[in-house]
């Protein structure tokens, strides 16, 4: 999920009477939180596609292993087959 797109209405006011603390501080408490959670998702998506294209270069090597075998298998073809 992007929590860029995501616009919270949040009553910094309750909230700090929650905690006891003022709303300046639920504020900038918010504020650091939600920078570390898009910096873990940037991280989480460059990890993502990085494993994308490890993915995409081990079946490009299973194809033409396979390919290798179906070209030495053609080889192989019995001489009273026609």
């Amino acid at each position: 999920m992007n929590y860029a797109n995501i616009n919270p209405q949040i009553d910094f006011p309750a909230v700090a009477r929650h905690f006891g603390i003022k709303a300046n501080a639920a504020m900038m408490r918010f504020k650091r939180l939600k920078k570390k959670l898009d910096a873990m998702e940037a991280s989480t998506k460059s990890d993502d596609l990085d494993q994308n294209k490890d993915d995409d270069q081990e079946k490009g090597q299973a194809i033409e292993v396979k390919t290798e075998e179906e070209d030495d298998s053609m080889d192989e073809i019995p001489p009273n087959s026609e």
